[in-house]
């Protein structure tokens, strides 16, 4: 069984070549940030890091034409950031694996190319109703938004993250500020450890705890502090909703926004984050202001939840691999490591 990936994120595929390591994965990185993995970029050609947000049909029919004979050894495919990229692959006529953890209708909910997102739709629908296309959601809001925009329900999978190695065990006496997007500024305070240009899993895991205020419903990050082990700070939803708006709109579509996706204002954002729906644990805390924060920061205990931590991962591990037989029943590649 071999699978091949092109995409723009370094996380989405990471994790699932982790959660199945003796599967084949060939994976050609875009992502600006492969050093994070100790990987250089790459840069085929016709569709790249400079040229993918352009993405159409004469893009696609020459990368084909240029890639056909390689393209053609692979018994599957997998599709991220950008999903649309799905679109190259149906000639091939083999399964395809949508790990939908953003917006599944980039890039063309960015150059408005409304044509393209239709013949787009019209390709996942074909897919589909081949059983050719399987998508995976990894939070709630983008499984939602998707069925709103094409159509096609996704199944719901978290991610894990595993890749990080990151266990928690701390050493220090502070908590570790790992992003802070709030109207509302963030004072100097001594249990805080503001986050600078340069750390590692390790150290972070080294801290009491993490404070997270996001930009957007979900992040990778989130998923590597949760599966690690670390304790959560985040935001309520009323704090949240008063002193920030999430870009999951404004930073794709502006004013744009097609008809079918109207209902997915700030409130359906927020509600749907996996900071509500994913991270339970007696260890994630919400605070309603700053001095709220610095006061769940003051009266910190930690509480060993690892058993259950670790029951949550071996659950998603096996929903995974239910799945993954599923669609692939002679292959027996999809045992998962104890």
């Amino acid at each position: 069984m071999k699978l091949f990936c092109m995409d723009l994120h370094i996380s989405i595929i990471a994790d699932f070549k982790t959660i199945f390591p003796d599967v084949e994965v060939v994976d050609w990185c875009l992502s600006g940030h492969c050093w994070v993995f100790g990987r250089k970029q790459d840069s085929p050609d016709i569709i790249n890091p400079h040229t993918w947000q352009h993405l159409d049909h004469t893009m696609i029919a020459d990368f084909q034409k240029r890639y056909d004979t390689f393209l053609r050894q692979f018994d599957g495919f997998i599709v991220g950031y950008a999903s649309s990229f799905a679109m190259i692959y149906e000639k091939y006529d083999k399964p395809i694996i949508m790990l939908n953890a953003v917006r599944y209708d980039i890039p063309f909910c960015w150059n408005k190319r409304q044509d393209m997102r239709r013949a787009y739709h019209a390709c996942l629908k074909r897919l589909h109703d081949r059983k050719l296309l399987t998508i995976f959601s990894n939070n709630r809001a983008d499984q939602e938004y998707t069925l709103k925009g094409c159509g096609i329900q996704p199944e719901y999978i978290p991610s894990l993250c595993l890749y990080t190695n990151m266990k928690y065990a701390p050493t220090k006496d502070t908590f570790f500020c790992y992003n802070w997007t709030s109207t509302e500024p963030l004072p100097d305070h001594p249990l805080i450890t503001k986050r600078g240009p340069h750390f590692t899993w390790n150290d972070l895991a080294s801290y009491k705890g993490v404070i997270l205020f996001p930009y957007e419903v979900s992040l990778m990050s989130m998923f590597e502090h949760f599966s690690a082990g670390l304790p959560m700070f985040l935001p309520s939803k009323e704090f949240m909703r008063r002193s920030h708006r999430l870009i999951s709109n404004e930073g794709y579509w502006g004013d744009a926004l097609p008809e079918e996706l109207r209902s997915c204002d700030a409130n359906f954002w927020i509600d749907r984050s996996d900071m509500y729906t994913t991270f339970f644990s007696p260890n994630t805390f919400y605070f309603d202001s700053v001095p709220h924060l610095f006061e769940l920061l003051r009266t910190f205990q930690y509480t060993d939840d690892r058993v259950a931590r670790q029951q949550y991962i071996d659950n998603v591990k096996n929903i995974w691999r239910s799945w993954l037989k599923h669609l692939f029943p002679s292959n027996n590649k999809w045992v998962l490591p104890h």
